[in-house]
């Protein structure tokens, strides 16, 4: 699903979910397209531009069957969240007064939505259930004494799982950045409206650092002079099962551990200790000796974008269109989504 990972680029972000892939429409923003991966078949799910009474579609998400949306009536109208049903029916949530619209950033396992980050780059949660809204501005954060709070400045939100999201406080600083302040990522549970110490470490100081949590695993990728490095952390026991490795790929994540080296254009797969693998990999290694040889994928960086979605498939969009492919196969086998003019509303 998206929203758990926040390194990998995409013109529109498509996202997986039920066996069917979503993307929406890189011309204007005018259209969402739904691919059935089962049988092969694309689909309108939504002209943006011909729904009546509906000025601007700001952000979609997809839960599950459901998928949600965040519209406004007019330019300075009603804002509302539209949650579409596996069968069709819609559910619609006036929630004009006291939210601040951003876009939809994650549906919660309760139900509840994180609806925006706004411009002050806070959070706020929205809950279907009795329409009430939860406005964490601005969240308290653990100081440096004890008992003593104090606000998080500049929150940046990094990926949600269940009924949490997950946040740190962003620094800069004359070096570069950004920064995580007080090396610690924090854990908002919608359940009980509390913050708490999820992760510290001082791996999480470096610069621009890129986080993703899957099973027990946390990945931190970051930047150090002119390359990245990866450490992969088992959360459990606080094990460095990867630590300090030199990270070539840009492309490193989905809902695994699949990434590609730049180098010789392969996807390889990041193993962990298990029955037959016992070591860890430390500053002398590369990640690619830390990996299993997957297949190939000569899709060049600049003229191509790839979108991880989850430990099968992965999305190769460029000038020719969209293409699922899997990492056991790349480029060798592959399913065309639509191709550039289709998504550009030509044909």
């Amino acid at each position: 699903m998206q929203g758990d990972y926040f390194y990998t680029a995409s013109v529109s972000s498509p996202v997986y979910a039920n066996d069917k892939v979503y993307i929406d429409s890189t011309k204007n923003g005018t259209k969402l397209f739904c691919y059935d991966i089962a049988s092969g078949s694309l689909e309108t799910l939504l002209d943006f531009e011909k729904a009546e009474g509906k000025y601007d579609y700001d952000s979609w998400f997809v839960k599950g069957d459901d998928l949600y949306l965040m519209y406004s009536e007019t330019v300075y109208g009603d804002e509302h969240i539209e949650k579409v049903g596996k069968d069709g029916k819609v559910t619609d949530y006036d929630i004009t007064e006291g939210l601040d619209v951003g876009k939809i950033e994650y549906v919660f396992d309760n139900g509840k939505i994180l609806v925006d980050i706004n411009s002050e780059r806070n959070f706020e949660v929205y809950d279907p259930a009795d329409g009430t809204i939860t406005q964490l501005d601005p969240i308290a954060i653990p100081s440096d004494h004890a008992g003593v709070t104090e606000d998080a400045e500049k929150p940046i939100f990094m990926f949600a799982k269940g009924n949490s999201f997950y946040f740190g406080n962003t620094r800069s600083s004359m070096l570069g950045g950004p920064y995580l302040d007080k090396e610690t990522i924090y854990e908002y549970n919608t359940d009980t409206n509390e913050v708490t110490v999820f992760y510290n470490d001082e791996i999480l100081s470096k610069e621009d650092p890129k986080i993703k949590m899957f099973g027990d695993y946390l990945m931190i990728d970051y930047k150090e002079s002119l390359d990245r490095k990866l450490t992969v952390v088992k959360i459990s026991d606080g094990t460095k099962i990867v630590d300090d490795v030199y990270s070539f790929s840009p492309y490193l994540g989905g809902d695994g551990s699949y990434f590609r080296d730049l180098r010789d254009k392969k996807w390889y797969r990041l193993r962990y200790p298990d029955s037959t693998c016992t070591q860890t990999y430390e500053k002398s290694d590369t990640l690619k000796e830390a990996g299993e040889e997957l297949s190939d994928e000569p899709a060049e960086v600049g003229s191509s974008i790839i979108v991880q979605l989850n430990d099968k498939y992965y999305v190769m969009y460029d000038d020719a269109g969209y293409f699922l492919r899997t990492y056991e196969k790349g480029s060798a086998e592959e399913q065309l989504i639509m191709t550039k003019k289709q998504a550009d509303g030509k044909e």
